[in-house]
């Protein structure tokens, strides 16, 4: 009876995430971002992707899109187009993680795939707090410093566009209300906000 009661739970709470599961873990930035995109066959997603220890030296995984991290929860694109967060670069080389433990190793940049630093890629594009964002990164202040002066707040329900990335932080122009500078990664390089990456690939 005390079998089937445990049992019972168990399966409870695997088909119910709210039910005491922790909440998914909010991505790392890394510096910049990889930009995947699906085979030259139409519907198809890559192979496997090989990850070394060291560019090219010591293979140390073999992984297929769909259980490598990827940016989906915080990045919105264009059907067929993957992001992940990359870590380090050497050449055309670029370090990201290959599973949920944040191990990451090195690939080799495809000639169909796009890495781009946030710099390049965040301005221009629209974007909104993730909701449960705590109130110390909801602030926004007249320069990219936390010394410097508070001029408001913003909510996850306010939209923004993203006008410049410096460091740690984004100039904002927030629809109705006065643009300001906003942590877009919290101190733990975690991403503070979701972006809709369609409007990149519309301007470009």
């Amino acid at each position: 009876m005390r079998l089937a009661f445990t049992a019972a739970l168990l399966l409870l709470f695997s088909q119910n995430p709210a039910l005491g599961l922790p909440p998914i873990p909010r991505p790392y930035t890394g510096q910049g971002i990889l930009i995947i995109s699906s085979s030259s066959r139409k519907g198809m997603i890559p192979g496997n992707i090989v990850f070394y220890h060291e560019p090219g030296i010591g293979r140390v995984a073999e992984r297929p899109l769909g259980e490598i991290p990827l940016l989906s929860t915080a990045i919105n694109l264009s059907a067929g187009e993957y992001a992940a967060a990359v870590m380090g670069k050497k050449g055309n080389w670029l370090k990201i993680a290959y599973d949920e433990a944040d191990r990451e190793g090195w690939i080799e940049l495809d000639r169909r795939w796009l890495y781009l630093s946030w710099e390049e890629f965040l301005p221009g594009l629209s974007g909104h707090l993730i909701k449960g964002t705590k109130k110390a990164y909801r602030v926004l202040y007249e320069s990219s410093s936390v010394s410097a002066g508070e001029i408001g707040s913003i909510t996850h329900e306010k939209p923004f566009l993203i006008e410049l990335v410096r460091g740690d932080w984004l100039r904002i122009a927030p629809d109705g209300q006065n643009g300001g500078w906003l942590r877009w990664r919290d101190d733990s390089g975690r991403l503070l906000i979701f972006v809709n990456g369609t409007d990149w690939q519309e301007k470009h």
